[in-house]
């Protein structure tokens, strides 16, 4: 190689030298990146302004705002994304030019939401209250007219722990508080609400499994914040409307179980003299799994179809919805069928005949209540000894085949099938599905609930 070559290489090398040098002095005296902060979607978003001389930047986290900040990652872009783990986390970006790093950036924290958040009444409205956030330097309550937003802030931002409400005349509003660090929103709390629909409506039929039935039912509900009062009202279904039952100050309401009717029940809170949106309606099984159902062929004369599903080991009543079908579930009902699987046969049978009350197997052993499907075999209670006195583990075993063939089901249910579904009602017995959580919602057991 020439001398004269050896000499641009030379100058070359300097040039870049001395830009190097340049470029890491511009870089630890220049600008400092602004960095700002967001939680979109369950993610940490980090966004910053470039830095003259940067070719990439270092990520730094720690667990407090004046903590050991540790890098976790380089970036040649001006964005990071990082999961939310639901606590508080800080983040810096360096500036970097090969080794050398420039002027940290400011602290930006994603913090958890507040806990405890809950609203009660107050002598003008309303009062809003929460649990203090780690690292929170203030708190913006935001305000919605739908539990899923939008929202909007409500008033500046609050370093207390509550803020007053004033009343909004009826109308449903929600709720929630957003936790801050510096200027920046990050963790978010549940919503909470004044004047909505009484929400968790049940309808809980108490029933005695070893010493006779009971009709009884309650409805019960959640309590509405401010409510003074409730009224509540049933539907006969499929055609009846929604008439009112009566009305309380508690949060359930007793009524009577219709032996051969679907009941429905919407509940409305009160305010003073002003009433509340009403609730969505609900039935005896809401929320409980459905049973399968009949085919459309199937039909009944009494207007009442026991459908046997052997696989879940549960007997449901169907009755007729407004369309004709037999897809309303009047009662559920948990069985014992055939210990050998085939013992309990599968098809469309008709009760034939009601027994007396109590019946006694050439065995010793009695049942009550049996109802004849087919010769020789029934729907019946538990077992019972020669002294009439329940054998309990034929109770504890409903749910799994046990019988010799015969539906075994709770006093209760057998008594219903006894007393209200007459000689002719279609019973259609299926392999059907296993629905191991409608099973375990029918496993007896003791209920008490208050009102009854």
């Amino acid at each position: 190689m020439s001398a004269r070559v050896m000499g641009w290489i030379a100058c070359l090398l300097i040039a870049l030298a001395v830009l190097g040098g340049m470029s890491a002095a511009a870089l630890e005296e220049g600008e400092q990146a602004a960095l700002s902060l967001r939680l979109e979607a369950k993610n940490v978003c980090l966004s910053w302004t470039p830095v003259e001389g940067a070719t990439r930047y270092g990520i730094y986290r720690a667990a407090k705002p004046t903590g050991n900040f540790k890098r976790i990652a380089y970036t040649k872009n001006c964005t990071f994304v990082q999961k939310f783990q639901d606590k508080g986390v800080f983040y810096q970006v360096c500036p970097m030019t090969g080794s050398k790093r420039g002027q940290p950036s400011n602290v930006v924290g994603a913090i958890p939401g507040v806990k405890g958040l809950a609203v009660h009444q107050a002598q003008e409205g309303f009062r809003l209250q929460w649990q203090k956030a780690d690292f929170a330097t203030a708190y913006q309550v935001q305000a919605s007219d739908s539990a899923s937003g939008p929202w909007q802030a409500l008033g500046l931002p609050t370093q207390q722990t509550h803020m007053d409400i004033p009343d909004h005349g009826g109308s449903t509003r929600y709720f929630r508080v957003v936790s801050l660090y510096g200027p920046y929103g990050s963790g978010v709390s549940g919503a909470v609400s004044v004047y909505a629909p009484v929400s968790n409506v049940q309808v809980i039929c108490e029933e005695e499994y070893l010493t006779g039935p009971t009709d009884r039912l309650n409805v019960t509900w959640a309590a509405s914040v401010g409510a003074t009062g409730y009224r509540v009202y049933r539907a006969i279904l499929p055609q009846g409307q929604y008439e009112l039952l009566g009305q309380t100050t508690q949060t359930y309401y007793p009524d009577q179980r219709l032996p051969t009717a679907v009941q429905a029940y919407k509940v409305q809170p009160l305010y003073g003299q002003r009433a509340g949106a009403l609730s969505e309606a609900a039935t005896l099984f809401s929320g409980m799994p459905a049973n399968v159902l009949p085919p459309d062929d199937v039909q009944s004369p009494s207007g009442i179809l026991l459908l046997v599903n052997k696989r879940a080991q549960v007997v449901t009543a169907y009755v007729r919805d407004a369309s004709g079908a037999y897809t309303l579930p009047l009662r559920h009902m948990i069985c014992s069928t055939g210990r050998v699987y085939q013992r309990t046969p599968e098809g469309t049978f008709s009760l034939i005949n009601k027994k007396n009350e109590w019946h006694r197997y050439p065995t010793g052993v009695y049942v009550r209540y049996p109802s004849v499907y087919r010769s020789g075999y029934y729907f019946h209670s538990p077992l019972y000894h020669a002294g009439k006195t329940v054998v309990r583990h034929s109770v504890a075993q409903l749910g799994t085949r046990q019988s010799l063939g015969c539906i075994r089901l709770k006093v209760s249910d057998a008594k219903w099938i006894y007393d209200h579904c007459p000689v002719g009602t279609t019973v259609y017995i299926c392999d059907g599905a296993k629905l191991s959580s409608l099973r375990k919602a029918l496993k007896p057991r003791k209920v008490s609930v208050q009102g009854f």
